[in-house]
């Protein structure tokens, strides 16, 4: 089933050109209970790491009081909206490995409502054998650890106050229960290519080779308002990215890792419109204090009561007839037209 492959569905969003037929699928999807949404949670909204290229390493920011999402409100959010999920993705700008119940949130979305894609993204600073073991036997399906060096000094720098042993430890955890083979599980590497961090991208299978490592994903640095680092310019480091990308996906393809990553010369296509068009319609992002939208009272109307009373079905249809080019503005404008609310 492509409800088992994210990723794919992505891929096939990329390659469907015609933004009605996007939103009539939604349409129908919704309308026959269908597994569509992409569901994010930050479960924990706190973090243990001030990354300088993350929110958190404001001082303002990071100063905020942490909220913990109460285990009957995650309930609440599963009844409402895990059924039609394709994905449930725990920890989006946040770090979930701080809620006391992880495992459990895992097991609920997996065993109790059968999500067939649920994941983690994490520092995984704080991820011990003793609770990988139970995230996996939980029914993980994906681990992403975000580690922007490959250096000791890079790392420790750029992810304050994580520790390169921490990191190691959690790679080397997860590689050994892949090992035992009792639970089928994938890892994934975020790595932020910043101005800092570039030289030594090209030795990341030489330092971590020796781990379980499915998927790695490339991303260059962008601007997250209120972050410390600064420096968002590689233009002067093109051609060595380059170079180092066409070296990694060699390396890539002989360990069978998925590459994901960007061009670094090749100028960057005009942005797709009809592309943009699906993720807004299927995007769920919950936290403790909201779900989906600011107007949605979660706590006490069904996610189908409040469909109706915003006439979701309704809008559905007029997006379908509108052009798809001012569509995508005013998807790009649109938190309050569209409930869109970008977790990370």
């Amino acid at each position: 089933m492509l409800a088992n492959h994210p990723y794919l569905l992505l891929k096939l969003n990329r390659l469907l050109k015609n933004h009605s037929v996007k939103c009539m699928g939604v349409l129908v999807a919704d309308k026959l209970g269908m597994r569509h949404l992409s569901v994010r949670i930050d479960p924990f909204v706190g973090c243990n790491l001030r990354c300088r290229m993350c929110h958190f390493s404001s001082p303002e920011f990071y100063g905020r009081k942490s909220e913990i999402l109460a285990m009957d409100d995650y309930s609440r959010i599963a009844r409402l909206l895990f059924r039609k999920a394709v994905q449930v993705v725990l920890g989006t700008g946040a770090e979930p490995t701080l809620h006391p119940h992880l495992p459990k949130l895992v097991e609920i979305a997996k065993q109790e409502y059968g999500v067939p894609f649920v994941s983690i993204s994490s520092n995984a600073q704080l991820l011990t054998m003793d609770l990988a073991t139970k995230l996996i036997a939980a029914g993980l399906d994906e681990y992403t650890i975000s580690t922007h060096g490959v250096h000791q000094d890079t790392y420790e720098r750029l992810q304050p106050p994580a520790t390169f042993e921490k990191l190691h430890r959690a790679f080397a955890n997860l590689t050994e229960l892949a090992k035992a083979g009792s639970h089928k599980f994938s890892v994934r590497v975020n790595f932020t290519v910043n101005p800092d961090n570039h030289a030594e991208l090209g030795e990341f299978f030489d330092v971590f080779g020796g781990y379980k490592i499915d998927t790695l994903q490339i991303r260059k640095v962008f601007d997250v308002d209120g972050a410390a680092y600064a420096d968002r310019d590689l233009s002067r480091f093109e051609t060595s990215l380059e170079a180092t990308r066409l070296k990694l996906l060699e390396e890539c393809r002989k360990r069978g890792t998925t590459l994901l990553c960007p061009s670094f010369q090749t100028k960057p296509e005009a942005p797709n419109p009809q592309a943009a068009i699906l993720l807004p319609l299927v995007y769920r992002y919950a936290s403790p204090s909201m779900v989906w939208r600011e107007d949605f009272d979660w706590r006490h109307e069904s996610y189908e009561v409040f469909c109706k009373r915003i006439h979701w079905h309704r809008r559905l249809v007029s997006m379908a007839f509108t052009r798809a080019a001012i569509l995508a503005r005013d998807i790009q404008d649109a938190n309050r037209s569209l409930g869109y609310e970008v977790g990370s």
